[in-house]
């Protein structure tokens, strides 16, 4: 099944080479660039056009046309950190026509690093931390912040914010979650990608991300991790099974993974909170 979101994270020592691998990234319809360093100046050219120059903090960042060919000059004290999400026409037809009842021609509108998203920010910190990790969940978490940071973009720096006055199309009268909570409960032990929940109840990944969110205050992935930890909960509390038997069963690579996740939940470690209960 071919991605409809592509992502790539650099960190270049300055003067440097960007090179680009990702599958698709010269037909995306929309690239978003996040600055993950601070920058002393930062020059950039699009053909002879000068687009922007002077210091430039992190957490900003650019939306611009798939593929822009542009021309940087930077002066950093550390080496430059920056993020890319890459996504094609498709996926932005189809949040738009998730958020309104009616298709509409979109275009991007470029802040020009010139804008501060806190929550784009906080996105692409979970991109990061998450895309590489060989833990299946853990790409999980990638994915789906992929998808909301493009989600963001059409609804926030798109021509599709202009059409405030269509009327938002209601999901959650015909969305039956409670398909996609009892997939979790099914596969709590196993991998579970974004696509599988939202197949089983007939959405796009966008909308049932959106739809999820709304209804139950976490995204879809979140509420499966949530839902194996309380299962640790119950097993550490009613059985003497090991540690390491209830971290195989929940699905966790290893237990050190199990240990990490339980007591960033928790603040205690699975050992600690068995004794509190005993």
């Amino acid at each position: 099944m071919q991605r409809s979101i592509e992502a790539g994270y650099w960190s270049i020592d300055w003067p440097g080479v960007i090179r680009r691998d990702m599958s698709f990234s010269s037909k995306a319809f929309c690239e978003i660039s996040l600055i993950l360093t601070d920058m002393e100046d930062l020059t950039l050219s699009s053909a002879e056009t000068l687009l922007r120059s002077g210091p430039i903090q992190r957490g900003r960042f650019r939306v611009s046309q798939g593929n822009t060919a542009l021309s940087a000059s930077v002066t950093a004290s550390s080496p430059v950190k920056f993020l890319k999400v890459f996504f094609t026409e498709e996926t932005a037809r189809a949040i738009s026509s998730t958020i309104h009842s009616q298709s509409i021609e979109i275009e991007v509108e470029d802040p020009m690093l010139n804008a501060d998203d806190p929550f784009l920010a906080a996105l692409g910190r979970e991109i990061v931390e998450n895309m590489n990790d060989p833990r299946p969940a853990n790409r999980a978490f990638a994915e789906e912040a992929a998808i909301l940071m493009s989600g963001r973009v059409i609804t926030h720096y798109s021509t599709a914010r202009h059409f405030g006055s269509v009327p938002i199309r209601s999901l959650d009268s015909h969305a039956d979650l409670d398909m996609a909570i009892q997939l979790m409960r099914d596969h709590i032990g196993d991998g579970i990608d974004l696509r599988m929940l939202a197949d089983a109840v007939d959405m796009s990944t966008f909308a049932f991300v959106r739809t999820f969110k709304k209804r139950y205050g976490v995204s879809p992935i979140r509420y499966h991790r949530l839902m194996r930890l309380n299962r640790a909960k119950t097993l550490l509390s009613t059985t003497t099974l090991p540690i390491g038997r209830i971290s195989s069963s929940l699905g966790f690579s290893e237990p050190s993974h199990f240990v990490a996740a339980f007591r960033k939940a928790t603040g205690l470690t699975p050992l600690a909170y068995r004794r509190n209960r005993h």
